[in-house]
């Protein structure tokens, strides 16, 4: 009698959990792509820079990720900006165009010259810089406690002054969608 017992109440544990894991596999399954097209997101994460002969400085960085059409900053339907601040509150601005491969998937492309043009500011006008690389990954997550975004941009370029000089500057960072500035 209590192997018929046990038996059953096992057989019922094991319904339970199987029902468990189908439940929270539907829920998931429910959860909708995120809508990528206008919005804007609120990023924290870590800034880190290479110089040859100066070494590697890390340090906090916020990011700010617009995905067009956007008013302000003015972004077209396909525009695309990550600011990212570092401590002392100095910005760098990533502009490009993106697409949606897929709903909530979206796939950024870097204006390499806009790039340029916005690092010869921060390091000083009198420098020409090329810009050799630069990527911009950026996931947008729909999840039980909200949209969520993961963030990573990545550039290598050269300095030419009296001697070319490779830097590399880094970003990755996560945060929550949301009214950005």
């Amino acid at each position: 009698m209590l192997r018929r017992y046990a038996s059953r109440v096992a057989l019922v544990g094991i319904l339970g959990i199987f029902a468990l894991a189908l439940n929270d596999h539907v829920v998931r399954a429910a959860l909708p792509p995120v809508d990528v097209p206008g919005s804007a997101w609120v990023t924290q994460g870590i800034l880190k820079a290479k110089i040859p002969g100066e070494g590697t400085f890390l340090g906090a960085g916020t990011g700010y990720v617009f995905f067009g059409p956007y008013v302000d900053p003015s972004l077209t339907e396909t525009g695309f900006l990550l600011a990212v601040l570092d401590e002392a509150e100095e910005a760098i601005e990533v502009l490009g165009t993106y697409s949606e491969i897929k709903d909530g998937k979206p796939i950024v492309v870097v204006d390499f010259d806009a790039l340029a043009s916005e690092l010869e500011a921060l390091f000083g006008e009198e420098l020409t810089i090329t810009v050799l690389k630069a990527t911009v990954k950026a996931k947008p997550k729909n999840t039980k406690l909200g949209e969520i975004i993961k963030v990573q941009f990545k550039t290598q370029f050269l300095v030419a002054d009296v001697a070319s000089v490779k830097v590399s500057i880094q970003y990755k960072g996560s945060g929550t969608r949301g009214d950005a500035i």
